[in-house]
C-alpha cells in the first residue's frame, strides 16, 4: 500500500511540475485509483473535475441534488466520508477532504465511487491531492495577483495624472490591453452591513476584493475582452472598454450584470458601483475616477436605494453638492419647500409633485397639466396655493431659480415622490 502510494504522490507531484492544471491532477489519481475527482470552492460550487465523472453524474441535475445534500458537512476541517443518492437512483460514496490556501478553507476536492468503503490508501491519496490543489490554485492565483499588481500600479500613474502616455500605453499594450480607447471608469464600493473588528474587516476586504478582481478578470476573457483594474481599502476600480458595454442597453445595466455575475457571494457588504462619463483618451481617465467617485458619494447622501449610477444621471445640483455645503443646500431647499411637503403629508395632496412637473417643463403650464392628468384650470389653482403655503413668488426669474433648484435638491434627499404617467 505505501509503496503505491508513494508511485500515486509522485505521479501528484509530477502533474503539479508539468504544469498539467487542476485538472490533470484529479485525472491522474482518477486513473490510479479507478474513481472520479472533483474540486469544488468553499460554498460547494464546481471548480474543476475528472473526465471520468460522467460516469458517476449522468447529469447536471445529479450533481445539483447531490450538492444540496451534502452542503453541511460536520467537520469541515478533517476528511469525511459520506453515502449520496443520485437523481437516477444510484448510491454512491464520497470521500471529501478541504484544501486550505494560506491558512483558509478554499474549498473541497472529493474522491467518488459507487461501491461502498474506502481504504486507507483512499484516505492518504485524497489528502496528498488535496495539498497537491493547494498548491496549484497558489501559484495560479500568485501569477495573477503578480499581473494584477503591475497592471494595478501602471493604472495608478494614469490616476495620479503627469505619466508618459506613450511609455505606459506601451507597457499595457504588452500586457494585453490597449489604453487608447473609449473605456468607462467601474469604481465599485464595498461597506460593511456587520459588526467587523479592524483585522476581521481587513480579512474579509482583501478577501472579496481579491476574489472579485480574479472573477471579473475570467469573466471579460470568457467574453474576448480585456480590462485592467486596481484595489483601494474597500474599493475595486476597473477600466472598462465601451466596446464591452455596447453588449448592454446602458453602462447602468452593464453596472447591475457585473455586479449579479461577480458579487454575488459578497453577503457582509453593502455594494455600490459608480460609473464615469466616457473617457475617450488615456488623459480622460483621471477625471474619470472623480467622476466615480463623486458618483459614489452622491449615492451615499442620497436616500435613494440604488446600487448602481452613472455620472451622466446625475442632477445638475446634484453634481454641486459634497460632505460640506450639504446641510446648507438641505436647510435652503426645507425653507422653500418645507411647507407644501407638509401640507401634501396633511391633507394626501400632491402639490410637490405638480410643483416638479412644472419646473421641469420650464413653467410650461399646458405640459404640466397633461403630465399631471388634470385641467389647466386644476394647474393654476395648485401654482396659486403653493406660492401662498411656501411663500414665493414664480413669475419672478428670481423666484423661478430658486424654487427649481429646491425642488432638485428634494428629488435627490429622496423627499419628492414623482410618478412617472
Amino acid at each position: 500500500m505505501f509503496k503505491k502510494a508513494l508511485m500515486i504522490n509522485e505521479k501528484l507531484t509530477n502533474s503539479l511540475l508539468n504544469g498539467c492544471g487542476l485538472k490533470g491532477i484529479l485525472n491522474t489519481l482518477a486513473v490510479e485509483m479507478n474513481c472520479a475527482l472533483l474540486l469544488e470552492n468553499s460554498h460547494r460550487q464546481l471548480i474543476e473535475a475528472s473526465d471520468s465523472l460522467r460516469k458517476i453524474y449522468l447529469n447536471s441535475a445529479d450533481y445539483v441534488r447531490e450538492k444540496v445534500e451534502t452542503v453541511d458537512i460536520k467537520e469541515k476541517c478533517n476528511t469525511n466520508r459520506i453515502k449520496v443518492s443520485s437523481a437516477k437512483g444510484y448510491t454512491f460514496e464520497k470521500l471529501i477532504s478541504p484544501v486550505f490556501v494560506r491558512n483558509n478553507i478554499f474549498g473541497y476536492v472529493s474522491l467518488i465511487r459507487e461501491s461502498e468503503g474506502f481504504s486507507e490508501l483512499d484516505y492518504i491519496v485524497i489528502e496528498k491531492t488535496a495539498s497537491i490543489c493547494a498548491m496549484q490554485i497558489i501559484n495560479e492565483t500568485s501569477a495573477f495577483e503578480n499581473e494584477q499588481r503591475i497592471k494595478g500600479e501602471l493604472l495608478n500613474a494614469v490616476f495620479r495624472g503627469g505619466f508618459s502616455e506613450e511609455e505606459l500605453t506601451y507597457r499595457l499594450k504588452l500586457m494585453g490591453y490597449n489604453l487608447n480607447q473609449p473605456q468607462y471608469v467601474f469604481l465599485f464600493h464595498l461597506d460593511s452591513g456587520q459588526e467587523f473588528n479592524r483585522k476581521e474587516l481587513e480579512d474579509s476586504l482583501n478577501h472579496y476584493k481579491t476574489a472579485a478582481a480574479e472573477n471579473l478578470n475570467k469573466l471579460f476573457k470568457q467574453q474576448g475582452f480585456a480590462c485592467i483594474m486596481t484595489t483601494k481599502v474597500n474599493q475595486l476600480i476597473a477600466v472598462i472598454p465601451e466596446d464591452f458595454i455596447r453588449q448592454f442597453s446602458s453602462e447602468v445595466s452593464c453596472g447591475q450584470w457585473l455586479i449579479d455575475q461577480i458579487f454575488s457571494e459578497i453577503k457582509p457588504f453593502e455594494m455600490k458601483l459608480g460609473i464615469s462619463s466616457l473617457c475617450q483618451q488615456a488623459s480622460d481617465l483621471k477625471k474619470g475616477l472623480k467622476e466615480a467617485e463623486k458618483t459614489i458619494k452622491i449615492m451615499k447622501f442620497s436616500k435613494s436605494n440604488a446600487k448602481v449610477k452613472a455620472f451622466k444621471e446625475l442632477l445638475a445640483v446634484a453634481k454641486l453638492i459634497c460632505s460640506e455645503n450639504l446641510p446648507e443646500m438641505e436647510a435652503f431647499a426645507h425653507t422653500m419647500l418645507q411647507k407644501i411637503k407638509n401640507y401634501d403629508d396633511k391633507h394626501g395632496s400632491d402639490l410637490l409633485e405638480t410643483l416638479y412637473w412644472y419646473v421641469e417643463n420650464n413653467g410650461h403650464l399646458y405640459k404640466t397639466a397633461e403630465r399631471m392628468h388634470v385641467s389647466l384650470g386644476s394647474v393654476r389653482y395648485r401654482l396659486k396655493r403653493m406660492q401662498e403655503i411656501g411663500g414665493f413668488d414664480l413669475s419672478s426669474s428670481q423666484g423661478f431659480f430658486d424654487v427649481h433648484a429646491a425642488v432638485n435638491i428634494y428629488l435627490f434627499l429622496g423627499l419628492i415622490e414623482v410618478k412617472m404617467k
